[in-house]
Formats: C-alpha cells, sequence, structure tokens
C-alpha cells in the first residue's frame, strides 16, 4: 500500500531521475527504525527536509520544491533494519553533488539528527 502523502509527490520523484549509488551502509535497532519509519513533515519553511518510508524505500525530498534528492532502500528483520542501498540526485541542474565522503555524511546526518534526533554534527561540503 503507497503512503497517502507520496501522492503529492510522484510528480516530484519522477522529474528527479537519475539516481547514481551513495556508499552509506547503516543498520537500526527496532525502536530506531520505528522511528525512523515516522519520517519528517515540515512544520515551517526553515524545515528544508521532507521524509518519508514507502516500504522498502525511505525517500528524502527537498521540501521546498518536492524533489528526490536521496532514496535509501531498506531491508528489514526481527532484529533491526540494514540500509542496503542508497543513492542521491544525479541531476547538477537540481541538486549539486558533493563527493562520495560528503553524501554519506549527509545521508547518516539526516538520518541520525533529523529523525532519530542524535547528536550529529551537518557535514559541510568541501571547498
Amino acid at each position: 500500500m503507497r503512503n497517502p502523502a507520496h501522492k503529492q509527490l510522484w510528480r516530484a520523484e519522477k522529474e528527479s531521475v537519475p539516481l547514481t549509488p551513495v556508499p552509506y551502509r547503516d543498520a537500526f535497532t527496532p525502536e530506531e527504525f520505528r522511528t525512523i519509519c515516522s519520517g519528517l513533515v515540515p512544520r515551517s519553511m526553515e524545515e528544508k527536509w521532507y521524509v518519508l518510508f514507502e516500504t522498502p524505500y525511505l525517500l528524502f525530498f527537498r521540501s521546498w520544491t518536492g524533489r528526490l534528492i536521496y532514496r535509501m532502500r531498506v531491508d528489514q528483520d526481527l532484529s533491526g533494519a540494514r540500509v542496503v542501498d542508497a543513492e542521491v540526485l544525479d541531476n547538477p541542474e537540481f541538486y549539486k553533488r558533493g563527493s562520495a565522503d560528503f553524501e554519506v555524511s549527509m545521508l547518516s546526518w539526516l538520518v541520525r539528527r533529523l529523525l532519530l534526533h542524535q547528536d550529529v554534527p551537518l557535514p559541510m561540503r568541501a571547498g
């Protein structure tokens, strides 16, 4: 079953391709994964990300444009969940990709800081 919130973003997702792999891997406890699945809906203009989980993907959209920037495929079992694949938008007209290290750090920040509320520093682009 599709998440009803995703209906609003169908156009953005289709226009946001192509995606390119990011070597981000992570694992989550069952409790962390339940929190992650709650996603994130921006409540103000200052909140720049809209995040939703639609099995098996965790989708990260820019809140102002509705563009899909990151997509992570997550496998889950009784012990929790793990990221098995991650991708970033590969379209410089809509998103200027950083190095692989930056994109891994950014995904980690999005998940760990924005969704799990852990104390993780915001990554900075080189240069």
